[in-house]
């Protein structure tokens, strides 16, 4: 059966075409549909019975034949003589369809043949307007030019997708790969920087940092640094520094330097000036109870070490230069000096190996005393332990309750019957005699009810054991506790402070430690 369609409304397909003849993008409230309202009939003009219809769109690019730009299939329902289809709905119009000249709408019932003939599609008179848009001169009354100046965009927000790779980002891991100049302050984990540059980290986990600065160059014969500070402050009074550190509270350090090398430095100083008073560590402490510098492990001095508030030693200290203490020099620890020590009081209950020894005020030696060259007190001597030096003067009062070892020069009217009040000399006692300063072999069990003090003096302790070997991995005592059991602390050797001050005097680990 041949069937026709006759166009009811023929302006709405004009009405329809506008926003896809703009060349332009439409707005999200439109879409791009074609309204299409018809009448199928038979060849005599009667209407078909209303019911759905299997009608196929076409548009083509010429009256007849031509190429087809696009088409799609449709059931179309016609009721009361008429029908409304949606040209689009099924398969997208883009917007070529319709660039470029005139189209044609070709209409296929069924599997009748397509209707002729075609339909022309026409712009509306605004739609004419509208078609100039695909080369407009203006927009909005503004040149081109306009919306190529970054400067007139006053409303919305770019998109990050927007820019280019070489924008640093809020949100994003970047790496700046040219130098940075910041003309205000920076603050890392702080909105409020109070400096050029302020780092804070309040995290509450072990090892925290603030900043932490690490050279990874392993290069031979140069000079490498995770922080570096220097200042070049010339005020006489209060100075500078190249790193400053504060601890407000706790067992807290305000600088920390540590090392894992053998040969490294934990804190490395270096006053570099040829005069003057230049310090390359310097340690300020008003607290009589604190220490402006603190060594828990053996302390070494290449040069010559000036104590102006006194010095204390509980550990060991190594000097390869002279001493000079203005205050009072305590040595409960093991001092070795190479050079000559001048102090206004000395007080030792550990053992000193000295050069020369100058004491202004009293002196009191619990420990032992050795003086490889001339000893002179000025003042009191009290000597509980030994002393042993070349030559001594002594311009006050001497009480030694040990041994004094001197060379004898200059005594006379020694006899041998007042031994009584004296010392028997080594060389006058057999070999069987148990002697301090001899290595000897005790061949038989011996029994000590009183304290014992190796290289020290006895003290309120079973045993007592110091050393002042200077050497790598020198030990006071060696001990190894072999015992497996669970549930216990098994403790080679047990080490205990000997500092009474409150605070944090004294050593800080209740077992003992040994530091590289």
């Amino acid at each position: 059966m041949t069937i026709r369609i006759r166009l009811i409304v023929a302006c709405m397909i004009a009405i329809a075409l506008l926003p896809l003849l703009c060349g332009m993008a439409v707005s999200d409230t439109f879409s791009n549909l074609l309204s299409f309202q018809g009448r199928l009939s038979t060849p005599d003009g009667k209407p078909l019975p209303d019911g759905s219809y299997t009608v196929t769109f076409r548009i083509w690019d010429a009256p007849s034949d031509g190429s087809l730009t696009w088409t799609e299939h449709q059931t179309v329902t016609q009721v009361g003589g008429t029908f409304v289809a949606y040209l689009g709905s099924v398969t997208a119009l883009p917007n070529y369809v319709f660039t470029g000249g005139d189209r044609w709408l070709g209409i296929q019932i069924s599997m009748d043949p397509e209707l002729s003939p075609r339909i022309r599609l026409v712009p509306s008179p605004w739609a004419i307007r509208a078609g100039l848009a695909d080369n407009a001169d203006t927009l909005d009354g503004q040149q081109g030019s306009f919306y190529q100046d970054a400067s007139n965009l006053t409303l919305g927000t770019l998109l990050d997708a927007r820019l280019s790779s070489n924008v640093a980002l809020l949100n994003e891991v970047q790496t700046f790969t040219a130098s940075k100049y910041f003309s205000a302050r920076v603050g890392i984990g702080t909105l409020a920087p109070q400096y050029p540059l302020q780092v804070e980290n309040s995290s509450d986990l072990f090892g925290a940092r603030a900043i932490y600065g690490l050279s990874s160059s392993t290069s031979t014969g140069q000079q490498h640094w995770g922080v570096y500070g220097e200042t070049y402050s010339t005020d006489a009074s209060n100075g500078g520094a190249g790193v400053y550190g504060r601890a407000y509270s706790g067992n807290s350090s305000g600088l920390r330097g540590e090392t894992s090398s053998d040969l490294g430095a934990g804190v490395f100083g270096w006053a570099t000036s040829a005069d003057g008073y230049g310090y390359g560590v310097r340690g300020v402490c008003p607290s009589p109870n604190g220490y402006a510098g603190y060594f828990q492990g053996r302390g070494y001095f290449s040069s010559q070490l000036n104590a102006a508030g006194g010095l204390l030693v509980t550990g060991s200290a190594l000097l390869n230069n002279s001493l000079n203490v203005v205050g009072t020099t305590t040595l409960s620890g093991l001092l070795s000096a190479s050079g000559g020590i001048t102090t206004t009081t000395l007080t030792t209950s550990g053992m000193s190996t000295l050069n020369s020894l100058a004491v202004t005020n009293n002196a009191t030696v619990g420990g032992t005393l050795s003086v490889n060259g001339t000893s002179t007190f000025s003042g009191p001597l009290t000597a509980t332990g030994g002393i042993t030096t070349t030559t001594l003067a002594i311009s006050g009062n001497v009480t030694i309750g040990g041994t004094l070892n001197a060379n004898g020069s200059g005594l006379t009217n020694l006899n041998a019957s007042n031994l009584s009040t004296g010392t028997v000399n080594d060389a006058r006692l057999s070999s069987n005699v148990d002697l301090l300063n001899v290595a000897q072999t005790i061949t038989a069990n011996k029994t000590f009810t009183g304290s014992v003090g190796i290289n020290t003096s006895p003290g309120t302790y079973p045993l007592s054991v110091l050393t002042n070997a200077g050497t790598n991995f020198a030990r006071a005592i060696n001990g190894v506790a072999a015992g497996l059991g669970t549930g216990q602390q098994v403790v080679g050797v047990f080490g205990e402070t000997q500092g009474t001050a409150t605070a944090n005097a004294g050593a800080r680990f209740p077992l003992g430690c040994a530091e590289s």
